[in-house]
């Protein structure tokens, strides 16, 4: 997977994470709330190692 691709894909999660997590808080879903910010936290990663990538190309 190329650098731009992790960037976007992780992107795209780190969103969808987000989302996630206001709808947990929103919907007083503890587990909801937590699953969002994992997938938020593991999203961002995924953004920084694909911008870190194309730094080296």
């Amino acid at each position: 997977m190329g650098g731009l691709e992790r960037e976007v894909k992780g992107a795209g999660k780190e969103a969808a994470g987000k989302i996630k997590e206001e709808a947990g808080d929103i919907l007083d879903k503890k587990r909801m709330e937590l699953e969002g910010k994992k997938e938020k936290l593991e999203g961002r990663a995924e953004r920084e190692l694909g911008r870190e990538e194309r730094k080296l190309d």
